[in-house]
């Protein structure tokens, strides 16, 4: 349940192009959530992960690639701990997506300032998928 699979991580150019061009976004600060409503069949165990994630840390923000790095380890392990709740919503709803948390400062964070920041995170997610 806790596990992150490569089944969860959203790694398809053309899914990302997708959910670059057609998401809806909004800046949640520190992250810019990027969110689409995807397609079911294009989820490999659908019934377990109706959301597939991917983390971007810009160069331009944080330098060195050591830095970077611990960020994205530090919102995957957030995203990790507490993505139960939103697939819970999702599966309620019959909805499946697609999602990018763009990291947008260039402060250093600690795991326990984003894990705060993850259900606002996931209520903007569950409001922009059932929406449509």
């Amino acid at each position: 349940m806790f596990r992150f699979t490569k089944q969860e991580r959203l790694c398809s150019r053309k899914a990302i192009e997708i959910l670059y061009t057609k998401g809806k976004a909004k800046n949640i600060f520190p992250f810019r959530v990027i969110v689409i409503k995807s397609d079911p069949e294009k989820h490999l165990n659908k019934e377990k992960y109706p959301a597939r994630f991917m983390i971007s840390v810009p160069k331009k923000r944080i330098k060195l690639a050591v830095k970077r790095n611990r960020v994205k380890r530090l919102v995957r392990e957030a995203w990790r701990l507490n993505k139960h709740k939103l697939y819970a919503e999702l599966l309620k709803k019959n909805a499946h997506c697609d999602v990018m948390l763009v990291y947008i400062t260039s402060d250093l964070p600690e795991l326990k300032g984003v894990e705060n920041k993850m259900p606002a995170v996931f209520n903007f997610i569950v409001g922009e998928i059932t929406r449509d």
